[in-house]
């Protein structure tokens, strides 16, 4: 027997048939969009979920049930999409909705707590039996894994580090608070502040990266800057990746996770970004004389232990 998870991306969605020993053998994806309303969700899912299993050669009488990650707040106990950014709609019922589909156990969680979830399963998280998760994306997002299991909270929210401040009185954040995390090591703010200082500077990497055409900026451009060691890019990433790095300090201060395991595409930059972050948690942190440290590292393939983890939220 299979379980199928699906993840709720800000452009695609993605669908994977995983096997018992947490492999995938069967993957399904929709083409990319900016925004999708209710019915649009509805019908990509459906559609990423059929064509995993045509793809794995199963039909659903051989699935055991389905699990999604979605971004924002999930209800989990309802199946309730409440809100999600890049989406037209509040408070969608999609569990209800795709059980018409497939008549399975449907299961919904936040796509944060799946890649913790997987991680802590099939990727980095034998050390010992807690683990946090940091994805850094357009946001960032947090998912905690204790005793094996995830942490909700009393309403399924624990795990929004993104909002967690870490300059008082600093720049706005879209949540209505000052100087969030989110604010300061989302790829949104990095591009942002790329943004501002691109057009002082026309002798940087960038403007051939994009063809002189500042409407091309994307956090890809950005990236590959870095890794062609543009002046520009490297001076505003050192202060971006410091931010980053309070931010996770703060995070394993407060947890003390066995692993802490950062996901999202910025992970593309590798030891550029790990060892600088790794240096401020080793100096900064509270437990410096312990025996037992946090082990931080970055993810391998996040969009798959995102899909193992909404596999196995029927566990």
């Amino acid at each position: 027997m299979f379980r199928i998870g699906v993840n709720i991306a800000s452009d695609k969605i993605k669908a994977a048939v995983v096997d018992e020993y947490f492999r995938i053998i069967g993957r399904g994806e929709t083409e990319k969009k900016k925004k999708r309303t209710a019915q649009e969700l509805e019908e990509d899912v459906t559609f990423a979920v059929n064509q995993a299993m045509e793809n794995a050669q199963i039909d659903k009488d051989y699935v055991l049930s389905i699990g999604i990650a979605s971004p924002g707040t999930v209800d989990k106990n309802s199946g309730v999409v409440q809100h999600a950014s890049n989406f037209d709609f509040e408070m969608l019922p999609l569990r209800d909705l795709l059980w018409h589909h497939f008549d399975k156990p449907i299961y919904l969680e936040n796509d944060a707590n799946c890649l913790a979830l997987g991680e802590f399963n099939a990727g980095v998280g034998s050390r010992g039996d807690s683990l946090m998760a940091v994805t850094v994306n357009k946001g960032v997002g947090g998912g905690i894994i204790i005793d094996g299991k995830i942490l909700g909270g009393c309403n399924g929210t624990a795990g929004e580090i993104g909002h967690m401040v870490i300059n008082v009185d600093g720049e706005q954040c879209t949540c209505g608070r000052r100087g969030c995390f989110e604010t300061y090591a989302s790829s949104r703010a990095l591009v942002g502040r790329v943004r501002e200082e691109l057009e002082k500077d026309p002798d940087s990497t960038m403007w051939d990266l994009i063809d002189r055409d500042i409407e091309k900026l994307n956090e890809r451009t950005v990236y590959d800057a870095i890794a062609l060691n543009d002046p520009l890019a490297v001076k505003i990433f050192e202060k971006y990746v410091y931010y980053l790095s309070v931010g996770i300090t703060n995070i394993v201060n407060i947890f003390q996770p066995a692993t802490l395991v950062i996901g999202g595409d910025i992970c593309a930059l590798g030891e550029m970004l790990l060892n600088p972050i790794r240096k401020m948690v080793e100096e900064q942190r509270f437990s410096v004389h312990s025996f037992w440290q946090t082990e931080v590292c970055l993810s391998v393939s996040g969009s798959d232990m995102t899909l193992i983890g909404a596999a196995l939220l029927d566990e």
